[in-house]
């Protein structure tokens, strides 16, 4: 495992990407040493925009009490513009990878 050691974040887009290819989670942290709970870390903040543009990954703050709140107090989540453009990109290249990997199958299909 590769514990306390920094991963360069094109290192977890490829574990990720092939989690997301393989629907395997397990096996691609076994291949990639690391935990399936890192893993599974990863691909929720990968799904959330954290990886793009090679930014750092993104901790969310953590509950301040200082959301705006509707009338029957519960908080309500806002995104920024670029926080929204950000996991646009990102589902738009899922959704061309899932394309492709389509694709890719009708052709072995006899």
């Amino acid at each position: 495992m590769n514990k306390g050691n920094t991963i360069p974040i094109t290192r977890k887009v490829q574990a990720v990407r092939k989690a997301l290819a393989e629907k395997d989670i397990a096996k691609v942290a076994r291949e990639f040493q690391i935990a399936p709970d890192v893993l599974s870390v990863w691909i929720r903040q990968y799904m959330q925009g954290a990886f793009t543009d090679g930014k750092p990954i993104h901790t969310p703050k953590k509950n301040t009490g200082k959301e705006n709140k509707i009338s029957a107090g519960a908080p309500i989540q806002t995104k920024t513009n670029a926080a929204f453009a950000a996991e646009n990109r990102v589902l738009k290249q899922i959704i061309g990878e899932k394309e492709l990997l389509i694709a890719r199958l009708k052709r072995q299909i006899p």
